[in-house]
C-alpha cells in the first residue's frame, strides 16, 4: 500500500513563530508563513507535543494559541498535520462563516445607537 493512512486527532495550539513569508496576489504583498507548536491528543489517549509548519497552499488560516483544531497524526512516523477540512482553519469555511454573518453585521449596523448586538463567536481574527 501505497501513501500514508493519517489518523484523526484534536491538537492544542500552544505557540507559533514566523518562520517566513509566501508572495500573495499582484505587487509586493506578502504573507507570513508560520510554524506551530501543538500538543496532539489522540483517540487512545496518548497525548505528545510537536510542530507544525503550515502549508503553502493558502487552505488554511493560521489558528491563534490555544485553540483546538483537528490534525492528522501518521501513526507510523508520528508526523502531525493540521486538518485542512476542519471549519476552523478553511478559508472557504471562514468565508461562508463571514458572509452568513454579514446579514447580523448589516442589522447591528441598522440598530440604533446603545444597543447591543447578539453575541458572535470570534470572528476570525487572527495574528
Amino acid at each position: 500500500m501505497f501513501g500514508r493512512k493519517w489518523e484523526q486527532a484534536e491538537g492544542t495550539v500552544v505557540d507559533k513563530r514566523i518562520t517566513g513569508y509566501q508572495p500573495v496576489g499582484v505587487g509586493y504583498n506578502e504573507s507570513p508563513l508560520h510554524e506551530f507548536i501543538v500538543d496532539v491528543h489522540k483517540g487512545d489517549g496518548t497525548t505528545f507535543r510537536t510542530t507544525i509548519e503550515e502549508s503553502h497552499d493558502g487552505k488554511m488560516l493560521p489558528p491563534n494559541v490555544g485553540a483546538v483544531v483537528r490534525v492528522e497524526v501518521d501513526p507510523k512516523t508520528q508526523k502531525v498535520r493540521f486538518d485542512e477540512s476542519d471549519p476552523s482553519v478553511n478559508t472557504k469555511a471562514q468565508l461562508k462563516r463571514m458572509n452568513e454573518r454579514s446579514d447580523s453585521f448589516n442589522e447591528t449596523l441598522a440598530a440604533p445607537p446603545d444597543t447591543s448586538p447578539e453575541p458572535q463567536e470570534d470572528r476570525g481574527s487572527g495574528s
